[in-house]
């Protein structure tokens, strides 16, 4: 039905839709959070759709976690991993922190493991 609604509403064949295709050749950054436990959609569909585009594809996958169920399988991490990758993609952020040119880093982010 959503198929039919979609087109008669829309316009929009949903059977033409593609995630995977859809990140081919983006600069827009983007961020997929899968748990390992989502019944719901395989994780192997964001391991799909990262390997399309893996310069700005992050994915994390969280164990444990079911279908929208990161922030609960995960709390700490997952504020920690979600407003790190806003902070660092986040223009004023940047710009009053003084990290990059025009409001973007020219330094890419570093991981230190202690």
């Amino acid at each position: 039905m959503a198929f039919l609604y979609g087109r008669l509403t829309r316009g929009v064949n949903l059977a033409d839709a593609s995630p995977e295709r859809s990140v081919v050749g983006t600069r827009v950054p983007i961020l997929l959070i899968h748990g390992l436990a989502d019944h719901n959609i395989p994780f192997q569909q964001s391991e799909r759709i990262r390997a399309q585009n893996p310069a700005v594809v992050v994915l994390w996958e969280v164990p444990n976690a079911g279908h929208c169920g990161a922030v609960n399988a995960a709390g700490q991490e997952f504020n920690m991993r979600v407003l790190g990758w806003f902070s660092s993609h986040d223009r004023a952020y940047q710009l009053v922190n003084g990290t990059g040119s025009k409001g973007f880093s020219s330094v890419a982010p570093q991981v230190v493991e202690q």
